[in-house]
């Protein structure tokens, strides 16, 4: 059972994690986005919206993105691990101490 939501703060673009780690375990990917908006950026009704999300993330594998607050208890209810991704800037893990 691996089932991951990567969530970021509103507005703010998502990295490309949530795919990258879809690919490498196999499973699919749910671009939370994708689901809510329709042509011409109108968005999904929402009886709608939460039925695509539902059938979504119904299986024990994949990773998602994207903070809705309205399939929250979907998206965040079913995944396995949430994701938090908070930071205003890049930062980067160093290995050892410079000389």
């Amino acid at each position: 059972h691996v089932s991951v939501s990567f969530v970021s703060i509103p507005g703010r673009p998502l990295p490309r994690g949530a795919r990258q780690l879809a690919e490498h375990l196999g499973c699919p990917h749910i671009e939370v986005d994708a689901l809510h908006w329709g042509p011409n950026w109108t968005p999904t009704p929402l009886d709608e919206f939460r039925t695509r999300v539902e059938l979504a993330t119904a299986g024990d594998r994949w990773t998602c993105d994207g903070n809705y607050r309205k399939v929250r208890d979907l998206t965040w209810g079913r995944a396995h691990t949430l994701v938090w991704l908070t930071t205003l800037v890049p930062v980067t893990k160093s290995v050892g101490f410079p000389s």
